[in-house]
């Protein structure tokens, strides 16, 4: 799951049931890949 806030720089995701900011890279895409696929 992704969240975008005004005021918050860059993205936050979901890890263990708890929001965290990621870094963005410039000149970059986000692909959103959904329930399909898992970080092992």
């Amino acid at each position: 799951m992704l969240r975008k806030l005004e005021g918050v720089v860059g993205l936050q995701v979901t890890k263990e049931e708890k929001w965290v900011a990621i870094d963005l890279i410039p000149n970059s895409f986000v692909i959103n890949m959904s329930d399909p696929v898992q970080v092992i």
